[in-house]
């Protein structure tokens, strides 16, 4: 049983690291993250935890009980603590802030993770080619470009995934679920780095800027996929008909259209289409929905490429 250090008048310390604790319990627990005991085991599937909560969290993955439940969505989880996290979505409560750039997190661990990103500390590395990083995620992840490993399949398409998150976004292109929304215009996304996107242009927050016509862009993958249109590059090819994409994205529509796989049905008439944007495309026909607007004579269309071709007239290009 880990002692009281006498000479600490703060609490109770650790012999191993000598992090400090003001209960003698939270002092047990903790050492229990140098010694690897794990007392508390679950019943169903006999896998062992060091805290008794994280086994009472664990036991409810099998009961499927989620208590708390958020009162603004009425999404239900199984801890209180992700309740917690999760009501800072709506709230926008961000209040871990880094002390280097004053750049804010709604998660402790995300400020832990940044600050390590300020000082360069890379604590995980790889055993096969012994490349480092700052998250164990990211190694996990990494681990996975070598075994070829996909654990999280889709019940619907089939298309399988190396990370659970990846595997959870996905899904919603199936669902149609958009929990996170923007403030500021109320759209919705699927998945948190499409709003802080999304947010970051509402700010003119353009940091990626094209070296050679100097068009500005908030994501680098989309500064990286206009580079292409400068330099042809097409690196995406069909094994089929050897069409070659310059983005990995049009060559995944382009390959269902050669299988014929429709996944995407229209609720109205029930046209099938083997992109999700064709289909919302084809909504506005039955809704009448025309988003976007000329700036010059507020002429509106339910496409963007038709508003752009529409713009030049006005330009006279």
């Amino acid at each position: 049983m880990p002692k009281k250090d006498r000479s600490e008048e703060k609490g109770f310390k650790c012999e191993f690291c000598n992090k400090v604790f003001a209960r003698n319990g939270n002092l047990v627990i903790h050492v229990r993250t140098h010694s690897g005991e794990k007392p508390y085991k679950c019943k169903s599937c006999h896998k062992v935890f060091s805290q008794t909560n994280n086994l009472d969290y664990h036991t409810r993955t099998h009961t499927g009980i989620k208590p708390y439940k958020c009162s603004l969505c009425q999404k239900a989880f199984p801890r209180k603590q992700t309740l917690d996290y999760h009501t800072r979505i709506h709230s926008g409560e961000r209040p871990y802030k880094c002390n280097l750039c004053q750049k804010a997190f709604s998660l402790e661990s995300a400020l832990d993770y940044h600050t390590r990103a300020h000082m360069g500390v890379k604590r995980y590395i790889c055993t096969i080619c012994e490349k480092k990083f700052l998250q164990l995620s990211n190694l996990q992840v990494h681990s996975t470009s070598h075994t070829g490993e996909r654990p999280y399949k889709c019940d619907l398409c089939n298309k399988s995934f190396s990370l659970k998150f990846s595997w959870k976004c996905h899904t919603r292109i199936h669902s149609g679920e958009r929990p996170y929304k923007c403030t500021l215009c109320q759209k919705a996304f699927p998945h948190k780095n499409a709003l802080d996107y999304h947010t970051r242009a509402h700010m003119g927050d353009k940091r990626y800027i094209c070296t050679i016509c100097e068009k500005k862009f908030v994501q680098l993958s989309n500064l990286q996929v206009h580079s292409r249109s400068h330099t042809g590059e097409r690196p995406y090819k069909c094994d089929l008909c050897q069409k070659a994409f310059s983005q990995k994205h049009t060559l995944d529509c382009h390959i269902r259209a050669h299988m014929g796989d429709k996944r995407y049905v229209c609720m109205i008439c029930e046209k099938k289409f083997s992109e999700l944007g064709n289909l919302r495309v084809h909504s506005r026909s039955h809704t009448g929905e025309k988003p976007y607007k000329c700036n010059f004579c507020d002429k509106t269309f339910t496409q963007k490429i038709h508003l752009v071709h529409h713009t030049r007239i006005h330009r006279g290009e």
